[in-house]
């Protein structure tokens, strides 16, 4: 009889186990279905944002680039001013006055040289070009004498064009010229 008793206990225990391992295989299942639904969700605002993020990349991309054209412009247009109206002629020039002949901020002229040339200031911009304008005149006007040359070409004084024009080409204006001639 407690044979009996001892085997129906023993069904009982495992007719539980049974149901406790069913009850927590469903309940398994149940959550690992809501946290597969959860991560799609989360990998569904993952793509959404990565696609705010590229068309806010490519916003800004197509800015930079309306901004690049336009400082290129901008820097072609001042360069042509300062060429056309021979404002790097005059060996005293400043930011100030170019400002007020452009009608441009001297920090727009300046930001504009600073980005967009090698020359990174209104000086520098002004002496490469002197320094053109006078390897003009010394192949041109080769009855002109250099320091005419240099004041035409918008130096202050002979010292500084020579100094200015032998950093950059390495030999002096005399020099220079009769290079070109002999090149013909």
């Amino acid at each position: 009889m407690q044979e009996a008793l001892i085997l129906k206990l023993i069904i009982l225990a495992l007719g539980a186990i049974f149901i406790a391992v069913i009850i927590a295989l469903v309940l398994s299942f149940s959550v690992t279905k809501k946290l597969m639904k959860h991560n799609a969700n989360l990998i569904d605002q993952v793509k959404e944002s990565d696609k705010q993020q590229a068309s806010t990349q490519q916003t800004l991309y197509e800015k930079e680039n309306e901004l690049l054209k336009t400082e290129v412009q901008l820097m072609g247009w001042i360069g042509a001013q300062i060429e056309s109206q021979g404002l790097y002629r005059s060996p005293n020039v400043t930011l100030k006055e170019i400002s007020k002949v452009l009608s441009l901020t001297q920090r727009r002229i300046s930001q504009v040289i600073k980005t967009r040339r090698e020359d990174n200031t209104l000086a520098e911009y002004l002496n490469t070009k002197r320094q053109l304008e006078g390897c003009r005149l010394l192949v041109e006007q080769t009855n002109w004498t250099v320091d005419a040359i240099a004041h035409e070409a918008g130096f202050g004084g002979t010292t500084t064009s020579r100094t200015i024009f032998r950093s950059r080409f390495g030999m002096s204006p005399k020099q220079y010229r009769e290079k070109k001639r002999l090149m013909g």
